[in-house]
């Protein structure tokens, strides 16, 4: 499975970790239960969440409540279902790409050539067969 490339480091290593993995269809998080387990108004107690995002409204109603505030889009979290609500396990803060460091742009900008000539090499021998 591929993880989004703006999914901090530690998270992603905890993430190839886990035994089994659901990733919503809707956007960047990630779950550790299994898709049979989780769906939209389902979330197992003891299922770990990874996102960006938390507290939001959506189809009527508050989703992925947490005990403690955390700035979404501006934050990375990693919490627990206990049942009720998640349970913040850490924080990683993430910032957007116009505050990232002349290094930092510099190491994307070679990601990001490298998947640029991944994508020209698989376009050509698609076009080859």
């Amino acid at each position: 499975m591929q993880i989004a490339w703006k999914v901090p480091r530690d998270f992603k290593n905890i993430i190839r970790s886990w035994d089994q993995v659901h990733k919503s269809p809707f956007s960047d998080s990630y779950y550790n239960c299994d898709s049979e387990d989780k769906d939209w108004g389902k979330t197992p107690i003891g299922c770990i969440r990874i996102s960006d995002h938390w507290n939001f409204q959506s189809k009527g109603r508050k989703c992925c409540i947490t005990d403690r505030p955390v700035n979404n889009y501006r934050e990375w979290a990693m919490a627990v279902w206990d049942g009720n609500q998640y349970r913040v396990i850490s924080k990683e803060y993430t910032c957007p790409l116009w505050e990232l460091a002349d290094d930092e742009i510099e190491d994307l900008s070679t990601h990001l050539k490298i998947a640029r000539a991944r994508i020209i090499e698989q376009r050509k021998k698609k076009a080859a067969q």
